[in-house]
């Protein structure tokens, strides 16, 4: 048989072989299941809503304040979150942005008055003497109590993020 005959009949069997492969690999891929949850969704019998009214009112907003006032930054104290552990503690932080740090109340008292505990994030524990000190963190923020009552303030920054507990 001719070199080039060859070659072109090898090339053509590959080519064949290879392209024959795709379609049995789809053949005997898994078969496709069909949507039980939709299915399941779809068997579950309608209930009309029930509401029943409550006899809950809220209070007038609460500004938390505490710190003085920055020259540096604008401390916006924006985003805040709030927590509370299982002792009816709550807990509320708010960003000042970098570098300006996150600030932290708490009340023991369901929410009538907040007591300012600083900034967990940073240097301002250590800074007394400035109106506002360069803080680690300020970015977005988060907290946590656990169930055994500890708190925990993580504060995004820059170049990492801080964890305070």
């Amino acid at each position: 048989m001719n070199v080039k005959l060859r070659l072109l009949t090898t090339s053509a069997v590959i080519t064949v072989a290879a392209t024959g492969g795709l379609f049995l690999t789809n053949a005997f891929a898994k078969p496709q299941r069909t949507n039980t949850i939709a299915k399941e969704v779809l068997s579950i019998p309608s209930r009309s809503a029930s509401y029943t009214p409550g006899n809950f009112t809220f209070t007038a907003p609460l500004e938390l304040t505490g710190h003085p006032p920055s020259p540096a930054f604008f401390q916006a104290d924006g985003e805040p979150e709030i927590s509370a552990d299982i002792f009816g503690t709550i807990y509320v932080t708010a960003i000042q942005g970098v570098p300006g740090g996150t600030d932290l109340w708490k009340s023991t008292d369901k929410g009538a008055t907040f007591t300012y505990l600083g900034q967990p994030d940073g240097a301002q524990d250590h800074c007394q003497t400035l109106p506002q000190c360069v803080a680690a963190g300020g970015g977005d923020d988060q907290i946590d109590v656990s169930t055994g009552g500890y708190l925990y303030v993580s504060s995004l920054w820059l170049g990492n993020v801080t964890m305070s507990t």
